[in-house]
């Protein structure tokens, strides 16, 4: 199984690199970590070669200039676009480190989550979850409506910022959710068929985004963003947590955390049968043990027996004088 991938498509964008440092930049930028152009090796090849088909190393600012059709003058995003090629790199291990990280609601995210709102894009049959994290992250998934669980699905992830009456989104990184599925036991992070995880650049074209709060803070998101499963198109996103109260809140984050957990790592993580609370006593059931009851009534049945047998010694010593007479003879 290969390892995880970083995945530049000059096909969805313009912008042509020119150096090897640029390509560095972008895989630093798309995962907020330092990465510098010894940590990776970048690779340039077709877009629908065959998995065992000759790879270009961009080793060189010439090499990346040479793969991309750019020359030493050109400038990097000129009208260059529609080309068939992909430049692919090995995520670093830091990078690999910091996406694998226990209890993470998202690849980036390392705060709680603040809020979710969720909502039909345009006219069409896709709908779009938006997820807002107290460390300045966010996620939008899109997936088809009523099915949440689609392999279909697409997830981006960046920074937010709130300014005056709207959210301003600057995506960082996109990829599908069924490559995170991963399988627990491989070492490598493969997915589930045993392909390379490859999360892409998100093109400097649909980079950033609006969302406005036309009625405040406590109605709808609107605006456009830049989806993968359909054209973009206006949005009306509404919040699931406003009318919760702070720990109602507080458990709506730990039920998506563990609908990520589950998503991330798959189904071995929660291989472990689920223990359901035990029923509670009635409170009046003050006879409930463990202990055997047929002693309880044989002592019952024994004492019922005896006092019947003293009972008729006495009636006939008291009623029936001469047989305790003949009793005494004998």
């Amino acid at each position: 199984a290969m390892a995880d991938l970083f995945q530049i498509d000059l096909a969805q964008t313009g912008w042509r690199p020119a150096a090897v440092e640029e390509l560095a930049c972008e895989l630093g930028r798309a995962t907020e970590v330092d990465v510098r152009p010894a940590d990776a090796e970048f690779v340039g090849l077709e877009a629908d070669a065959a998995a065992d088909a000759p790879r270009e190393v961009l080793d060189s600012d010439e090499a990346v200039r040479g793969f991309c059709g750019v020359g030493a003058g050109d400038d990097a995003d000129g009208e260059a676009a529609g080309i068939a090629k992909v430049i692919r790199a090995e995520l670093p291990a830091k990078v690999i480190a910091k996406f694998r990280q226990p209890r993470k609601l998202s690849l980036l995210s390392n705060g709680r989550q603040l809020c979710k709102f969720s909502g039909q894009v345009g006219d069409s049959k896709i709908e779009v979850t938006l997820k807002v994290f107290s460390c300045g992250h966010f996620r939008i998934k899109e997936h088809p409506l009523g099915a949440p669980s689609s392999p279909r699905n697409s997830v981006a992830e960046g920074r937010w910022t709130e300014v005056e009456d709207a959210l301003e989104l600057e995506y960082l990184v996109r990829f599908t959710e069924r490559q995170v599925r991963r399988r627990v036991s491989s070492p490598t992070g493969s997915d589930a068929t045993g392909g390379p995880l490859i999360f892409d650049m998100v093109p400097p074209e649909v980079r950033s985004a609006t969302l406005h709060c036309p009625e405040g803070k406590e109605g709808p998101l609107v605006g456009t963003l830049p989806t993968l499963l359909t054209a973009p198109a206006e949005v009306e996103l509404h919040s699931q947590a406003g009318a919760l109260s702070r720990e109602a809140a507080r458990r709506q984050e730990d039920d998506d955390d563990d609908e990520d957990c589950r998503q991330a790592l798959g189904a071995q993580a929660f291989s472990q049968p689920m223990k359901l609370p035990s029923r509670p006593k009635p409170a009046d059931d003050d006879w409930d043990s463990d202990e055997p009851t047929w002693p309880m009534y044989l002592g019952i049945f024994l004492f019922i027996v005896i006092f019947c047998v003293f009972g008729y010694l006495w009636y006939e010593e008291r009623y029936y004088p001469e047989t305790a007479k003949e009793y005494e003879e004998l």
